[in-house]
C-alpha cells in the first residue's frame, strides 16, 4: 500500500494584545463589560477561540476572527463583598498559537464605611 504524504506550509504569525493584563474595579452588583484587542502583525486571518477561568468573566463571542478582533467581555460580581480581588486567565486558542492574558478584578470599597 502506497503512503501518501502532504506537504502545507504553515505560517503562524503572531499576535499582539492591546494590554499586558486586564484590571476592572467595580461597585456595586451591576455588570461591568470591557473588551481587549488582539491584531495579527503580518495581517494574516486570526481564527480561534477565547476562554475564561472564572465563570464570573463571560467572554461574549468565544469565537473569533479577523486579522483585528475585538474580544468583549462582561464580568458580574454579584456576591462578592467589597474589598474582595478576583484574579483568573483568559486562555486564548487560535491557528496562530495559543496565549494567556491575565484578569484582575476588585470590588471597591464604599467610603463611607
Amino acid at each position: 500500500m502506497e503512503q501518501d504524504t502532504y506537504q502545507y506550509d504553515e505560517v503562524r504569525g503572531s499576535l499582539v494584545f492591546s494590554v499586558s493584563k486586564v484590571e476592572l474595579e467595580t461597585e456595586g452588583d451591576e455588570p461591568v463589560e470591557g473588551y481587549f484587542e488582539l491584531e495579527e502583525q503580518n495581517g494574516l486571518e486570526t481564527e480561534g477561540y477565547i476562554y475564561s477561568s472564572n465563570f464570573r468573566m463571560h467572554v461574549i463571542e468565544p469565537a473569533v476572527s479577523g486579522t483585528d478582533v475585538e474580544v468583549r467581555f462582561v464580568f458580574t460580581s454579584l456576591g462578592m463583598i467589597p474589598g474582595d480581588v478576583l484574579k483568573g486567565n483568559f486562555f486564548i486558542v487560535t491557528n496562530r498559537g495559543e496565549y494567556v492574558l491575565s484578569f484582575m478584578v476588585m470590588k471597591k470599597r464604599n467610603p463611607l464605611d
